[in-house]
């Protein structure tokens, strides 16, 4: 039987998120538990949209929680109900997803990770500042802060289709605009301080105009007293996160022994 074969275990579980329950996938390794990643997608999309994140690191024994975020129909019919909640509240679903963790497996890992792409690269971020996730390293794929007055390229008219369907598949409060102000704020006044956070974004992601947006945010958290590294990569659009497994894997196998 391939199961037989293959002992690695997929479990279907649920993180709390106020009274409703959000989607999450527990990855655990066949052999030895190395490492703890724990993470999650961008604004609408949904857990599938990096999957192969966590299969990548499944392999490199990491035992591993993908969740969706509330508010994304692609993942799971929670809503969001108000803006600044979600923001505030939204980082602690990688509480949530320890704690998870610390039930469905019995290992003690040497490094634990918190990861994620875009918007929930910046929860990602801010869960660093969750007192039993501190000493975790941070790995961030697609995050930039657009330099000042720029707007973002999903409210350019070439991608007004597109955002048009895209915002039938939110919760209303998420509603385009008011997010990607808020994420600017967000980004702008990023509180986190002697963090090792780990930066990643292609020189053809139009979202982040390329290199700039990266470089932007690594300033900030650098100004902020955090060691920080970038890998800006060749080929890595805004829309294809997948394409960041690789270099996920590789800085972790190069720098976590």
């Amino acid at each position: 039987m391939y199961y037989d074969k293959n002992p690695m275990k997929i479990l279907k579980r649920t993180l709390p998120y106020q009274d409703q329950s959000i989607h999450a996938l527990v990855f655990l390794p066949a052999g030895e538990v190395k490492y703890w990643s724990l993470m999650t997608h961008g604004y609408t999309s949904h857990k599938a949209s990096i999957l192969n994140w966590a299969s990548r690191l499944l392999e490199s024994s990491h035992a591993v929680v993908l969740f969706d975020l509330p508010g994304h129909y692609l993942g799971c019919y929670s809503e969001v109900v108000d803006l600044d909640h979600f923001f505030e509240k939204g980082p602690e679903l990688f509480l949530n997803a320890f704690q998870l963790l610390k039930e469905e497996s019995d290992s003690t890992p040497k490094q634990i990770f918190t990861i994620g792409h875009s918007l929930g690269a910046l929860f990602s971020i801010k869960a660093l500042n969750i007192p039993e996730l501190s000493s975790a390293s941070n790995i961030s794929v697609g995050l930039g802060l657009l330099p000042e007055g720029d707007s973002h390229f999903f409210l350019s008219p070439i991608f007004k289709k597109t955002l048009d369907v895209r915002a039938q598949l939110i919760s209303p409060a998420l509603e385009p605009e008011k997010v990607f102000e808020k994420i600017q704020i967000e980004k702008k006044n990023i509180n986190v301080t002697g963090k090792t956070i780990h930066l990643i974004a292609g020189k053809d992601d139009v979202v982040l105009k390329g290199e700039t947006g990266i470089k932007n945010i690594n300033e900030i958290l650098i100004e902020k007293g955090n060691n920080v590294s970038m890998n800006i990569a060749t080929k890595l659009p805004h829309h294809q996160p997948e394409l960041a497994a690789a270099h996920i894997n590789s800085y972790i196998s190069h720098n976590f022994k």
